[in-house]
């Protein structure tokens, strides 16, 4: 890390790099001494668009921290960015991989699921309320 103790951290995410900003803040308030910076990018799902922000990731001199389902967008993020010295955190792929274990199947590999779950959740939440809201 530079001298000054300033920091940049790029988020790198398939869907909405939420999972990715929430572990980021939860583990920056221990270094309360660094100012950082959280970037992030979401909806990324192809290499010329993972080239494109780990060079920019490389000229901010920024860590990496990703969230991909793909497990070829993952190993690109690291062959990419380790070409260029940089550091990466995969959150997401360690522990598909251990799940593939546990479960005895593979992950569907699929982008954006916890989005579409979540908004289906929230739908049904408020169809609740609505009826709620007519009944009384």
């Amino acid at each position: 890390m530079t001298q000054n103790k300033q920091a940049t951290v790029y988020i790198i995410s398939d869907g909405t790099g939420e999972t990715a900003a929430t572990m980021i803040r939860a583990a920056l308030v221990q270094y309360s001494e660094v100012d950082s910076q959280i970037v992030r990018h979401k909806n990324v799902r192809n290499e010329n668009q993972i080239e494109s922000l780990i060079d920019a990731a490389f000229e901010a001199k920024a860590i990496i921290v990703h969230t991909m389902a793909s497990p070829h967008l993952r190993e690109k993020i690291r062959e990419y960015a380790s070409g260029k010295g940089l550091q990466t955190v995969d959150l997401l792929g360690p522990l598909l991989d251990q799940l593939d274990i546990y479960f005895g199947v593979k992950s569907s590999h699929q982008v954006g699921l916890l989005h579409s779950v979540d908004l289906r959740y929230f739908k049904r939440i408020e169809a609740i309320e609505y009826t709620v809201k007519l009944i009384k």
